[in-house]
């Protein structure tokens, strides 16, 4: 931004000042990436209408051209987050750093600021001050959101990142030498929060840090890559849409002429299963009436066989008593006759002879 070699008319700086209002409402509502431009046309109403106006005109041609906005997107299962994501471009003119911050919920940029009033108000010493005084900003920002984004979720998470270490060490680390010690006691009211466990405080990496869309000018290779970021996208011609719904109509047909040949087929399927579940149960009929024929059939043969068996033991009981009976009998009879036959054979003895016979006894 060249400054006027001309003090300018009050006509031009009235028309940088509606240009720039015009450009500051659409960067307001859904256009993040312009931030950087209008915070340089603002800053430059004054003292450079030509390059106010030449960049208005350049920013309305790119504005034509892309037309992309804002575009929300959230997953029901995602747990709510804040996530704040803070940058500064240490003193660019000599003097007052510029800072930027952007607050998402979850995947959805909600607030940004960069502008005129990403000026920080005092002058920093180095680039860990200005990214520390950014990230106190930014998480004052953050927590301005949370509160209203509590009243009707309930809990959520609290996430502040930057791209430099040093300002990362100094809100959470004890310890630090003198020339920190300053920024230890600006950052004291945002230190406490982390410390107390509502605020998360990490690092990611400079090409990856989204806030660098309001500190610098950028390439458009670049910036369209941190317009993926932002969750940017161009909004889709009526021929488009009108195309792709009728691809998408086709597909639903598609699916459906495939969803009812599936179905036929499934029918169809379900006749033969039926089929071959009525046969095999006939099937099972007959070979349960055979299984209790041959069954029936065993149990008369096992019948007889029981009988005749019943008068088997009862023939060898009667046979047996029987003979029983016949031995018995032949004892009785063979001891009488035998004691008979002894007494007949045996003479007479006389008293004298018993006599003796006890006598000796005794004695042995």
């Amino acid at each position: 931004m060249e400054p006027d070699e001309e003090t300018p008319s009050l006509e031009k700086i009235r028309q940088c000042q509606k240009e720039v209002g015009e450009i500051l409402w659409l960067v307001t509502r859904s256009r993040p990436d312009l931030t950087f431009s209008t915070s340089r046309m603002d800053s430059h109403v004054t003292k450079g209408t030509a390059s106010v106006l030449e960049t208005a005109k350049q920013i309305r041609g790119f504005q034509k051209d892309s037309g992309p906005g804002l575009m929300h997107e959230e997953d029901p299962e995602e747990d709510v987050c804040v996530k704040v994501f803070t940058d500064a471009s240490f003193s660019p003119e000599g003097g007052e750093s510029h800072g930027c911050f952007l607050v998402f919920i979850n995947r959805c940029l909600i607030f940004w600021r960069s502008g005129r009033s990403g000026r920080q108000p005092t002058i920093t010493l180095s680039t860990a001050e200005s990214k520390l005084n950014e990230l106190i900003e930014g998480m004052t920002g953050g927590g301005a959101l949370a509160v209203i984004l509590y009243e009707l979720c309930g809990g959520i998470k609290r996430q502040a990142w930057t791209d430099t270490q040093s300002a990362a060490s100094i809100m959470v680390n004890e310890g630090g030498n003198w020339r920190t010690r300053h920024l230890k006691m600006r950052a004291g009211f945002a230190r406490q929060l982390v410390m107390q466990g509502e605020w998360m405080i990490g690092r990611i990496a400079g090409q990856d840090m989204t806030a660098d869309v309001g500190t610098k000018s950028l390439a458009s290779t670049r910036l369209e890559y941190w317009k993926e970021l932002m969750g940017m996208r161009s909004r889709p011609d009526k021929k488009e849409t009108e195309t792709e719904e009728e691809e998408k109509q086709l597909e639903v047909r598609k699916e459906k002429n495939g969803w009812m040949q599936v179905a036929q087929a499934a029918l169809a399927m379900r006749f033969i299963t039926l089929a071959a579940s009525l046969q095999a149960a006939r099937g099972q009929d007959e070979e349960e009436e055979e299984e209790e024929e041959e069954e029936e059939e065993g149990g008369r043969e096992l019948y007889m066989m029981m009988w005749i068996y019943t008068l088997i033991v009862v023939g060898i009981t009667i046979l047996a008593q029987w003979m029983w009976k016949v031995g018995v009998k032949q004892r009785e009879l063979r001891p009488q006759g035998s004691s008979q036959e002894q007494s007949r054979s045996l003479p007479v003895s006389t008293a004298s002879e018993r006599e003796e016979s006890q006598d000796e006894e005794e004695e042995v």
